[in-house]
């Protein structure tokens, strides 16, 4: 199995304009995706309650390195990423084994 833990800092824009409403649609697409990309198993996307470094974490779970390289090019998360691509600033992530 793999991690794949992302983290994002938004832009002052996008969190001064309803940013639970953003938070909620991108969990929202984000949970979509269970069932629909092969070898996704968990997924989680948060809002840090806490000021600091990053505003939205996201941790999934994959079957193999192989599903996880898989969700990098699927069109479904491409989408997504396009979103959050109008909105973030910043953007740090790791992968990993369990």
């Amino acid at each position: 199995m793999v991690r794949h833990i992302v983290m994002w800092k938004m832009s002052d824009e996008a969190k001064a304009n309803d940013f639970d409403g953003k938070v909620q649609l991108l969990r929202e697409k984000f949970d979509d995706m269970i069932g629909k990309i092969d070898g996704l198993l968990e997924i989680e996307l948060r809002k840090n309650y806490k000021p600091g470094n990053f505003d939205v974490s996201l941790l999934c779970t994959f079957d193999s390195r192989e599903a996880e390289e898989a969700y990098q090019t699927n069109p479904i998360h491409v989408a997504v990423k396009q979103i959050i691509g109008q909105w973030a600033v910043e953007r740090a992530c790791v992968d990993y084994d369990v």
